[in-house]
């Protein structure tokens, strides 16, 4: 009787113990599909027509957090975007380019100095406003939204798991800066 009820005791310490760690991994499963599923959000909302997203200043009226590189890594391999620009650093994994295009504001009335050859105009980084038919971009009176051609290596998907999304609001205006930091 006694071997029977330590028996049994064994065996309900361990079927409870079996239970607790799969609900802890099935939690884990949980969140980070949800938090891909998040950051597919992300992507999907700022895609533009030519198919790569510019992650680098959003509004500030845009619900963004902090997010981890390996999600994106895994909403990107699920997705099919050309590449995902955040500050200066473009993640990108087909072939190579030797140019990734993207908005910029220039201010053609203000040179900030000139290099010998050329003047160099006053830049400001536009705010990217999801919308219904894409993104819209806002910048300051006297800025022009031009496209710019930027040579970068890009960044492996794989890279992207020692890395993460930081979200910074902009005091001196209404929007977020994103940059990559490594974990």
């Amino acid at each position: 009787m006694v071997k029977n009820l330590k028996l049994s005791k064994r065996l309900i310490a361990g079927t409870l113990i079996a239970t607790i760690i799969g609900t802890g991994i099935g939690g884990y499963h949980m969140h980070r599909n949800n938090e891909v599923a998040r950051v597919k959000g992300y992507l999907e909302d700022f895609l533009t027509e030519e198919n790569y997203v510019d992650l680098s200043k959003v509004s500030g009226t845009y619900d963004i957090r902090d997010f981890d590189g390996e999600y994106l890594r895994k909403a990107l391999e699920e997705m099919d975007i050309d590449y995902v620009r955040i500050n200066d650093a473009f993640i990108y994994d087909k072939d190579h380019v030797e140019t990734f295009p993207h908005m910029n504001a220039v201010n053609y009335n203000k040179v900030v100095w000139n290099d010998g050859t050329n003047d160099i105009y006053e830049m400001y980084e536009p705010i990217r406003v999801p919308t219904s038919d894409g993104v819209s971009y806002e910048v300051p009176e006297g800025f022009a939204l031009e496209k710019v051609l930027e040579i970068a290596e890009p960044i492996r998907y794989e890279e992207l798991d020692n890395r993460e999304v930081k979200v910074y609001k902009n005091n001196y205006e209404d929007s977020y800066s994103l940059t990559m930091e490594k974990k």
